[in-house]
């Protein structure tokens, strides 16, 4: 579900850390949730994302300081399998 949450997405333009940590606090309704830190949400979106870039689902582009997260070809075919 993570995975899947990730691919979603940054499908949806949430392909920078910062858009993606907000997408994803509105997709879980996140927004006023005390217990989850905005740290502990980006540890665990780099963790997966980390992950997922190790599988091959994800890519990592970089310019400088700043990153953009790209759902590769094995990342869409592997959405594609999930309803």
């Amino acid at each position: 579900s993570a995975y899947v949450s990730l691919i979603d997405g940054i499908e949806a333009g949430g392909d920078t850390p910062d858009k993606l940590d907000s997408y994803l606090r509105e997709r879980f309704q996140l927004e006023n949730d005390a217990a989850m830190k905005p740290s502990f949400l980006a540890t665990q979106r780099t963790g997966a994302v980390s992950r997922m870039v190790e599988l091959g689902l994800l890519a990592r582009e970089k310019s400088g300081l700043h990153v953009t997260y790209v759902v590769t070809h094995p990342g869409k075919c592997f959405r594609s399998q999930i309803p």
